[in-house]
């Protein structure tokens, strides 16, 4: 329902409403299963994690944030400079299912164990009414898990996460082959890389900096320089940003086309490294991250990798925000990791370097 182009709000308040609560109605361009136009969603949560939910579900679908496709209707306070959001009342759901053509119920975590509304869920279950949690909805939407309603219990009952004992030797295998593989093939090209990065600054060819890695344990990873050698004589710590004035003229072009990272095959070799995983972090930023990023160690628990389901799937970031962004992705890949999905995130690297949109 709209009003001069904008989302109506509307009251399913009462005696019997749920405090804290909203809901919004979207229709997605198809069905969280995936098989083709999807009917009306309904998301009951707290009205911010709602109203994120509902923008997150239009944007992926192309839906504008403001105007919206045919079909899309907010039910409470999604409305511009709205403050205050409505109640949402459990007793009323069954006539929102009617009205609306609801065919699936989003409920955010952060509600709590609301008997009332775990009763009308479960009707509505038994009417062909499929109902879902948020972060599970989410990960499927967007291939990442979402960090702001993320719970313990869902970590620890979500379906995946599955790191069996074979997987981790057939992977380590591969690593160790590939690892050794390229070493030699490549190495009339690393030859060359260390030739145009003597002649073209002052320093060494090789860089070394402690990293975070299995199980928290600090290791150095190598990498090919491709900043001033006093690149962090005056500030200290800082992250690389983007067209950072420290990069070098070789080493830009080397970062571009990810070519600097090449040296961390003798990482994998050294088992500190696979080729997949999560970017490994500097010791000081992980103190930092750890403070302010809620589950930032679980990515502990994987090796680190070269690449990374979030290095192919997020720009580059320097900052708190961005680190939580990645996370959500690394995440992702530690529920799904497979030998197939490296194969996949593999190949989304290869298109990176070769179409040289590397950071």
């Amino acid at each position: 329902m709209r009003a001069n182009g904008r989302l109506k709000t509307e009251t399913t308040g009462g005696a019997r409403a749920l405090p804290g609560a909203t809901a919004a109605v979207v229709q997605p361009a198809r069905s969280s299963a995936g098989n083709g136009a999807g009917d009306s969603v309904l998301i009951i949560g707290t009205p911010a994690r709602t109203e994120m939910l509902y923008r997150e579900i239009r944007a992926a679908f192309g839906q504008p944030d403001d105007a919206g496709a045919a079909g899309a209707r907010g039910l409470h306070d999604i409305e511009a400079g709205g403050n205050g959001l409505r109640r949402f009342d459990p007793e009323k759901l069954e006539r929102m299912l009617l009205e609306t053509g609801v065919s699936e119920v989003i409920v955010d975590g952060g509600l709590g164990g609301n008997q009332e509304l775990a009763d009308a869920l479960i009707a509505c279950r038994f009417r062909g009414v499929r109902v879902r949690d948020s972060v599970g909805y989410f990960e499927d939407l967007e291939q990442k898990v979402w960090l702001e309603a993320l719970s313990k219990e869902w970590l620890m009952f979500s379906e995946g996460f599955n790191h069996s004992r074979a997987y981790r030797l057939v992977k380590r295998a591969l690593d160790f082959v590939c690892a050794l593989v390229l070493m030699v093939a490549g190495a009339p090209l690393l030859a060359v890389i260390a030739i145009a990065i003597k002649l073209d600054s002052r320093g060494p060819v090789l860089f070394k900096q402690e990293r975070i890695g299995l199980n928290s344990e600090p290791f150095m990873l190598y990498k090919f320089r491709s900043m001033r050698d006093d690149a962090e004589k005056d500030t200290g710590p800082v992250w690389a940003g983007v067209d950072d004035e420290r990069v070098t003229r070789v080493g830009a072009l080397l970062r571009k086309f990810r070519l600097d990272e090449l040296p961390q095959v003798t990482n994998v070799v050294r088992n500190e490294l696979s080729f997949v995983g999560p970017r490994p972090e500097r010791p000081c930023f992980v103190e930092l991250l750890r403070e302010e990023i809620p589950f930032y160690d679980v990515r502990h628990l994987l090796k680190p990798g070269i690449t990374g389901w979030a290095q192919v799937s997020y720009p580059y970031g320097g900052s708190v925000e961005d680190a939580a962004h990645k996370l959500e992705y690394d995440l992702w890949y530690a529920k799904h990791a497979s030998i197939g999905t490296d194969l996949w995130v593999l190949l989304k690297t290869v298109k990176v370097v070769l179409f040289g949109k590397g950071r």
